[in-house]
């Protein structure tokens, strides 16, 4: 079982405000012609509203039911089913990651392909959450996330959510 928010069943509010919060500071980060990749994209909401402005967009995420069901409930983006511990991501614009790193048993696999996109959107967590979160696998530290890429931040803002900071970060190629 995988840590996922469904909109429709959402009992918080506030985590449903923040997921779509973060999803429309992605879409005034791309443009009308780019192609968007959207890691870890659940049942594709965040995946959809992005399909409105980008030419093309492809959510991945690990689970078939959940994919099939993004597929049902917003078709106009794209979906495939993926594991992004292994998975060579394919190309894009623009690579949007949010709320997954931490979940990943293999995050360098991911990390190390950054540098292919000429623009990563991602937001995670830097401060530690593994003690209360049961999906989360790592912590990572600011420092730690910086570091992923090597002076090519163009955006950095930090906010808060239930006690957690988080970072939305958005570089340049």
């Amino acid at each position: 079982m995988a840590e996922r928010i469904n909109y429709q069943k959402e009992n918080d509010t506030q985590m449903v405000a923040d997921h779509t919060y973060r999803y429309w500071m992605a879409f005034n980060e791309i443009q009308e012609y780019d192609s968007v990749l959207d890691c870890a994209c659940g049942y594709g909401n965040g995946t959809e509203l992005m399909a409105y402005k980008a030419g093309l967009v492809l959510g991945i995420d690990n689970d078939d039911m959940t994919i099939e069901l993004a597929k049902k409930l917003h078709p106009k983006a794209k979906y495939e089913v993926g594991d992004l511990n292994k998975l060579v991501l394919p190309e894009a614009d623009v690579l949007v990651c949010f709320e997954t790193i931490e979940h990943l048993e293999n995050p360098s696999n991911m990390v190390s392909q950054f540098k292919n996109f000429e623009r990563v959107i991602i937001s995670v967590p830097i401060k530690p959450t593994k003690h209360i979160n049961k999906y989360h696998i790592h912590d990572f530290t600011e420092k730690q996330v910086r570091s992923w890429f090597k002076g090519r931040i163009i955006k950095w803002a930090k906010y808060q959510h239930n006690g957690l900071y988080l970072v939305l970060c958005s570089v340049k190629k």
